[in-house]
């Protein structure tokens, strides 16, 4: 029996034995199948996601450009600048002090910057007939509730960033073809006036990122139609409910801080400002929730308020005959 029993402990003994070396061998494969792998599978991502802009390899090294997200060509054909125009966009132009012919005399400090449209008499809806509005679901909310007949390059979820590469508008003679907003524009040139209404959707974002885009935009749309009239929208404030409730950053002080990005940029470029923000902001710079059923979009009642600020606020003659090149 003792023999017996000592060939078992012996057979147990072994199998632990035989057991731990095999799985010691097997954590030692492991490790080395993956040591070293992954950092360099992202080392060499980095290297060239980060050597878009560099010069080739007879020129002296030079350090990367760090190219904002919303110059890299995406899907749809947007194509990317230059190196000199990426940098004029990465560059804040230089402070410059104010001469004395800028400065405000005493009876004019009062007197809103030319730039902010002022009320003014109030125009037909002839006066949109050449007009395309761009901008996000608060301007598919426009198109909806308006009823002036109009063009809206709008889409629901569309910001400063994708509108630059997404293609959802289909050309008058229809196909399979589906355009930018830039591509439109540059292939229909046809439009006398330019609403633009973003932000909302772009809280979340770097306020420099988004003004930034904004610009960048802007400057496309300035070269395809150089003799229209361009407005830029202020961003309508939310419900104090919205606020809250947001997790990206939806908030009437963010709100507030890039309509300020928006109105220097329209001084900056020449361009108009419309303040709908002031027919919307209550004591505490909220939006009635009665008008609207989320406390972001405007309903019926509101985008009727929004339409007759628009109606009041305008420069140029009151009136305007359509394109005759423009098909509803």
């Amino acid at each position: 029996m003792n023999i017996i029993s000592n060939k078992n402990i012996g057979r147990t003994v072994c199998f632990i034995l035989l057991t731990a070396l095999l799985f010691s061998l097997s954590v030692t494969v492991f490790a080395s199948s993956h040591n070293g792998q992954q950092p360099q599978k992202g080392l060499v991502y980095r290297l060239h996601a980060t050597s878009t802009l560099e010069s080739a390899a007879s020129d002296p090294p030079v350090e990367p450009l760090d190219i904002p997200d919303f110059l890299f060509p995406k899907t749809g054909g947007f194509l990317l600048p230059d190196e000199d125009e990426v940098l004029e966009y990465l560059t804040p132009p230089p402070a410059q002090e104010p001469s004395a012919e800028d400065s405000p005399s005493a009876g004019e400090a009062d007197a809103p910057p030319p730039t902010i449209v002022p009320q003014s008499q109030p125009v037909d809806d002839n006066y949109f007939a050449d007009a395309v509005f761009i901008g996000d679901s608060r301007t598919v909310g426009m198109m909806t509730y308006s009823g002036v007949k109009s063009h809206f390059y709008a889409k629901v979820s569309l910001n400063i960033f994708s509108v630059l590469h997404t293609e959802f508008l289909v050309p008058p003679e229809g196909g399979d073809e589906l355009l930018t907003v830039l591509e439109a524009l540059e292939k229909y040139p046809v439009f006398g006036k330019v609403y633009i209404c973003f932000g909302i959707n772009e809280l979340g974002y770097n306020p420099t990122s988004f003004i930034n885009a904004y610009e960048y935009f802007l400057d496309r749309v300035m070269e395809l139609l150089p003799n229209a009239t361009i407005y830029i929208q202020s961003i309508i404030p939310v419900s104090k409910e919205a606020a809250a409730r947001s997790k990206y950053g939806v908030t009437n002080e963010a709100i507030l801080r890039n309509n300020a990005l928006l109105l220097d940029l329209a001084k900056k470029k020449g361009v108009y400002y419309l303040n709908v923000y002031e027919i919307f902001a209550d004591s505490d710079g909220a939006l009635d929730p009665s008008l609207s059923s989320d406390g972001i979009h405007l309903g019926k009642e509101g985008i009727k308020m929004q339409m007759d600020y628009l109606r009041t606020h305008t420069v140029g003659a009151h009136t305007a005959e359509a394109s005759s090149n423009i098909k509803n």
